[in-house]
């Protein structure tokens, strides 16, 4: 295992808390903040979070005592409104709260995909390695007190809960975090990092 150190850059501690369970590489040196970097206003999950992660190595100043930087781009994107608000949720979420995405939906298709794309930053190399993971669902009613973000309104296909009602072990053995955890988990395990 060549990384032996990974920052987490988010300002969302639920996101890191997660993150950190499902790794599971107790041997790894975890820690997370915020940094404050520009994010690209794009539908591409995936640019958002190589843009931020580029940027997250140039402005992180200890970058010598870090193997590593991660970056966590969630997006979720509604059937009902053409894929709005795919990676632009956290900004609908501070608007409107995960019950006004619901309310958006009245009377339209509900169907919803959660997508979490993990950028991994390698310091040493200056490359980005992404592992991105998507789970399928419907938007419902607001259920639920656990979670953050969209949780309460996410049920997966399958499911009778919404993430928010799930216990934290629970929803981390369905979510797209959980899925994209498990490919960067493997990606680190089998000697690429």
């Amino acid at each position: 295992m060549k990384i032996k150190s990974l920052l987490m850059v988010t300002g969302n501690s639920g996101k890191a808390r997660e993150l950190k369970q499902l790794l599971k590489l107790d041997q790894l040196r975890f820690d997370f903040r915020s940094l404050e970097a520009d994010e690209i206003q794009s539908m591409d999950l995936s640019a958002v979070g190589n843009h931020k992660t580029v940027q997250a190595m140039e402005l992180l100043e200890d970058r010598a005592e870090w193997d590593a930087v991660l970056t966590d781009d969630t997006g979720l994107f509604l059937e009902g409104l053409s894929g709005l608000p795919g990676p632009m949720v956290k900004w609908f979420l501070e608007r409107l709260g995960a019950g006004g995405i619901y309310r958006l939906l009245d009377g339209k298709q509900k169907k919803a995909t959660a997508v979490c794309a993990l950028s991994l930053g390698l310091l040493r190399e200056k490359k980005v390695v992404s592992f991105t993971a998507e789970v399928e669902g419907e938007i419902v009613d607001p259920k639920g007190m656990d979670g953050f973000g969209f949780d309460p309104v996410f049920q997966p296909l399958g499911s009778e809960k919404t993430f928010s009602m799930m216990s934290l072990d629970e929803k981390n053995r369905h979510s797209h975090r959980a899925l994209a955890v498990e490919k960067l988990h493997d990606w680190i395990i089998n000697g690429q990092g």
